[in-house]
């Protein structure tokens, strides 16, 4: 049984995109744009190791105390490497981690994530293992010019993006583009935080990853992320956040309310009667306030599955309760010390080889 389990280091170079496909993807979200020369690269870490968790048992089997570590910097290597070949001046490196459960969320939503949460309770040596390995991913991290790492506690993940891309000095001439599984992120494609969604897949050796932008992203979040069909007269995607607040993400354990098409329909119907604008952001707040107008049933719990979800609202008031000294500014920390990063290196990764020279 345990020879046939798979590693933890197979686990996370799922999320490594296999170049000839990274390549397809990326020519084809890009092939109209402006040409960039830097990358802002956000890696959703709660997506990379969330499985460790599945099952009752360990199902990944760790070969070695430090694989986790290793595996999450080779895969920083992995992507700064395919940039670098684009001719990309700078790629800088967001790596974050967030439980995607904060206690806040509770109160807006009855038994938040409450799947995940279960499971994570269930296994405080898989815990303590990830916590270990990214305290070093951490360490490392101090060395690596242009890679920062952020342990965001029990807070949403997308809250922690939406907080860097809207703090954090700009470059110009600068791309941002998310890798996660989870769908959540796609909420900052929608209100332009964001530029593009890479979303890993691989199913027996075949790399079906995918990318969303905004030029795609209702297409792909009725085909990919909810199976369903896409509406023939399809809503502004500045309304997304209302779209999933009002349907579904059992990601979070938020069960349907109604169809995205019948969601649709009932925002057109705002839009019609002058409610509100068509392309224009929209809180939950003011489409509830023009769906009572208009007596469409089911909306009193919408604004609370709202708040839970939306990341600016999460940023401003969830972050900062989980992380206080996020609660402003964020500090990215590059220490120019070579003797110090060979340290780390011969200290932590003698055993877990990484690509010090891809970095």
């Amino acid at each position: 049984m345990e020879e046939n389990r798979y590693t933890v280091e197979q686990l996370i170079t799922g999320f490594y995109i296999k170049y000839n496909r990274l390549t397809e993807l990326i020519n084809a979200a890009y092939s109209n744009s402006i040409r960039y020369h830097n990358v802002d690269l956000y890696i959703d870490l709660y997506s990379v190791l969330k499985n460790l968790y599945s099952g009752n048992i360990w199902t990944y089997k760790s070969t070695n105390g430090l694989d986790i570590a290793s595996t999450i910097i080779n895969m920083c290597a992995h992507y700064r490497t395919f940039f670098k070949k684009r001719q990309i001046k700078n790629t800088r490196i967001f790596l974050i981690y967030g439980l995607n459960c904060p206690d806040a969320n509770k109160v807006f939503v009855e038994n938040y994530n409450g799947k995940f949460v279960q499971n994570y309770r269930m296994k405080p040596t898989v815990t303590n293992s990830i916590e270990n390995n990214l305290n070093i991913v951490d360490l490392i991290c101090q060395y690596l010019p242009g890679i920062y790492f952020f342990d965001i506690g029990k807070a949403e993940v997308s809250s922690m993006i939406y907080k860097l891309v809207t703090t954090i000095p700009s470059i110009p001439d600068c791309t941002k583009i998310v890798i996660t599984k989870d769908i959540l992120p796609l909420q900052l494609l929608s209100e332009g935080y964001v530029d593009a969604i890479l979303k890993p897949h691989k199913v027996s050796g075949a790399d079906l990853s995918d990318i969303v932008t905004i030029d795609n992203l209702w297409d792909k979040y009725c085909t990919v992320y909810r199976n369903c069909k896409i509406p023939e007269e399809c809503v502004s995607t500045k309304y997304l956040s209302n779209i999933m607040c009002m349907t579904s993400v059992p990601e979070r354990c938020m069960y349907t309310v109604y169809r995205v098409k019948k969601a649709m329909e009932l925002i057109n119907l705002a839009i019609q009667n002058k409610y509100i604008q068509p392309d224009t952001t929209v809180t939950q707040f003011g489409l509830n306030t023009a769906l009572s107008i208009l007596e469409v049933p089911n909306i009193g719990n919408l604004e609370l599955r709202y708040r839970a979800i939306c990341p600016k609202f999460q940023s401003q008031y969830m972050l900062p309760s989980e992380k206080p000294e996020y609660k402003k500014s964020v500090r990215l920390i590059d220490l120019e010390d070579i003797s110090g990063l060979k340290d780390v290196v011969s200290r932590y990764f003698d055993t877990n080889p990484i690509q010090i020279d891809r970095l």
